[in-house]
């Protein structure tokens, strides 16, 4: 079993090798996109965190999505007095309050991010209306890499890119176009846990297989736990994280056709 898993990354690396030899060059966008860093009182004295964290996030961010030239930048930060936007995830599935935080205290021109007690953002938001869009990001008692980490995928979400996680897509990537994410080159997640995956090393670089979870016609699952956008949350470890080359793609694609604020 263990030679034949072996035999198996060995194709993966070749096949991913080949795969980057043939593809064309990534898009530069040049564009860096402005935020508006809003800290969110938590009914004390105390924001919830500093902005340090935050800051440090961005900063990793611009790591993340420099292959395709954005970056993003805090123009401003601003103290929010206003307590009282706390989300209950088991009785908001709409998240009204966040809708009614934006509309409070967007700021036009920026991706307006809060600090509060719960993660989320608008799929796509930088195509929709500047009223109900925006991002929230947990930031108290939590490590840095778990703060850039949920940044990095929240802005992600918030430029366009879906989730990993489906309870369709085949492993054998046939109709990766239309389930998922609906991007090829990044194969079946069915969210399970790390410890249902296996993880190997080639050349100290991570690859996985999973032994245990299977697509919904039976054939086993290749997980990428190293993706952004998966949910693989057990796994903190910011620098083995990455987007595809597809994911990069319609990064691109979605920027250079919504309206990006300068």
């Amino acid at each position: 079993m263990r030679k034949a898993v072996f035999l198996f990354f060995i194709i993966q690396i070749h096949l991913l090798n080949s795969q980057n030899i043939t593809q064309n060059r990534l898009p530069c966008l040049e564009r860096e996109i402005p935020i508006m860093l809003h800290l969110v009182k938590n009914g004390l004295t105390d924001t919830y965190d500093t902005d340090s964290k935050i800051l440090n996030a961005i900063n990793d961010a611009n790591q993340a999505f420099k292959p395709i030239c954005i970056s993003f930048k805090v123009i401003d930060v601003v103290n929010n007095p206003n307590y009282n936007y706390f989300f209950n995830l088991s009785q908001e599935t709409n998240y009204p309050d966040n809708i009614e935080l934006f509309n409070l205290y967007n700021k036009i021109g920026f991706i307006n991010i809060y600090t509060s007690s719960i993660s989320y953002t608008n799929l796509n938001g930088i195509c929709e209306d500047k009223f109900n869009s925006g991002i929230t990001i947990k930031v108290e008692n939590r490590q840095q890499d778990a703060v850039s980490l949920d940044l990095i995928k929240l802005l992600a979400r918030y430029l366009g890119l879906e989730n990993t996680t489906s309870v369709n897509e085949l492993a054998d990537g046939s109709n990766g176009k239309n389930a998922g994410d609906s991007i090829d080159d990044t194969p079946a997640d069915y969210g399970k846990k790390v410890s249902d995956v296996l993880l190997n090393y080639y050349k100290n670089i991570p690859y996985y297989v999973s032994l245990k979870t299977l697509d919904v016609s039976g054939a086993y699952t290749s997980p990428m736990i190293d993706n952004y956008m998966a949910s693989y949350f057990e796994k903190l470890d910011l620098y083995c994280k990455r987007f595809t080359y597809g994911q990069y793609q319609k990064l691109s694609e979605n920027v250079n056709k919504c309206l990006v604020r300068p």
